[in-house]
């Protein structure tokens, strides 16, 4: 089966400093990948490279077969920023309008919702179970409401590919688990392929498939299993992080 995101020998300097080094992996259609790697390590320029927000210093990066640069079918893609507290709480909108934005952004001018887009829009309100807080104004809303929000915005389009930028780093332990309770089963029920940069190494493996360990260049890509016999990410880790991932995944 051919690689729906495919990245080869891909670098990128920022100025004489090389963030990413020679970095090489594909991701399969029904991936769920951790991104993960301490701060610095250069997961999010990483990111920003495959949502071709940077161009590679080296090596080329491919969407299901087509290089990046003139990549265009962008709505095949759902994207949640990282720092969600920072969407401004005065913006005069509804959830059901920041959702409509998802849609809205993929149309040509005019850029009108027809009856239905707002029935799409509806749907992805009742799977992240806001559906009541549809009429609210966003500037009313808890963290975790904001953003099962947002979420909803990217999914709304029904993405293939779904890039998530430490998407929880800023709410608390329960919405967190319901955060990922709602991805997992986009990534089972949809078959909708998920790249979840996180930090949080220790976790990981309570939702992902695979992992990619990122220290600006691979130390690591594969599934749990792989990662449960490998002495290398035993060393690496430490016996009892790789044992709590693992004891999660299984």
């Amino acid at each position: 089966m051919k690689p729906i995101l495919s990245v080869q020998n891909a670098s990128f300097h920022y100025g004489g400093n090389e963030v990413v080094q020679d970095v090489t992996f594909d991701v399969q259609l029904g991936d769920y990948i951790a991104l993960v790697g301490h701060n610095g390590s250069g997961k999010s320029t990483l990111l920003k490279l495959l949502l071709n927000l940077l161009t590679p210093s080296s090596g080329k990066i491919t969407l299901w077969g087509t290089p990046i640069n003139i990549f265009s079918d962008w709505k095949r893609i759902g994207y949640l920023p990282q720092n969600v507290q920072l969407f401004n709480p005065l913006f005069p909108a509804t959830v059901r309008e920041v959702v409509a934005l998802g849609l809205l952004s993929q149309k040509q001018f005019p850029k009108r919702l027809t009856n239905v887009d707002r029935e799409i829009v509806d749907n992805a309100l009742k799977q992240m179970h806001i559906m009541s807080l549809a009429d609210r104004l966003v500037g009313e809303l808890s963290g975790g409401q904001m953003q099962r929000t947002l979420l909803a915005r990217a999914i709304v389009n029904t993405p293939e590919l779904l890039f998530l930028d430490e998407p929880v780093s800023a709410i608390d332990t329960e919405t967190r688990n319901d955060f990922f309770t709602y991805t997992a089963k986009l990534n089972k029920e949809k078959k909708t392929t998920i790249i979840l940069v996180t930090h949080d190494i220790e976790h990981s493996g309570g939702y992902a498939n695979k992992m990619l360990y990122l220290d600006k260049k691979i130390l690591f890509y594969g599934n749990f299993g792989q990662l449960c016999a490998s002495p290398h990410m035993k060393q690496h880790l430490g016996e009892e992080i790789q044992h709590i991932m693992c004891h999660q995944h299984s």
